[in-house]
């Protein structure tokens, strides 16, 4: 029997869904100091030009984004934003060539590795979340 939202009322009531793995990739050398939010306000950086709008776009403060900027670039010992002061016309900001390739990488590595959990989870739960009737443990 169907109900309004079209979801057989059989599999709700055995709580099966369509879910997936959910996978947060960080990089650490002691403390994290790269992960998907500091990765997200550089590709803003680099489409927007500034790291003030950056900030903005992200709901974060600019004082925030600064700062983990710098902390990204003292732990690598290179500069990851150019940045030019502002003037009448305003100051830009652009990610350098190893701030581009450092994005580029970490996207790369994301995407296998969240590609790595959707197959393990597949493994694992083929069948859905729930043991099926009959099943055995293990």
């Amino acid at each position: 029997m169907k109900q309004g939202g079209g979801e057989d009322m059989e599999e709700k009531e055995r709580g099966e869904c369509q879910a997936a793995p959910l996978v947060k990739v960080c990089v650490q050398a002691g403390t994290v100091f790269l992960g998907p939010g500091l990765c997200e306000l550089m590709e803003k950086i680099h489409s927007l030009g500034s790291i003030q709008e950056a900030c903005a776009a992200m709901d974060m403060s600019y004082s925030k984004g600064s700062k983990m900027i710098k902390k990204l670039e003292s732990r690598l010992g290179i500069s990851i934003v150019k940045r030019q002061a502002g003037g009448s016309g305003g100051g830009s900001s652009i990610l350098t060539e190893e701030g581009r390739w450092l994005v580029r990488q970490y996207r790369s590595m994301t995407a296998e590795i969240e590609a790595a959990a959707r197959d393990i989870f597949g493994k694992y739960f083929q069948t859905g979340l729930i043991k099926p009737d009959g099943g055995t443990e293990g």
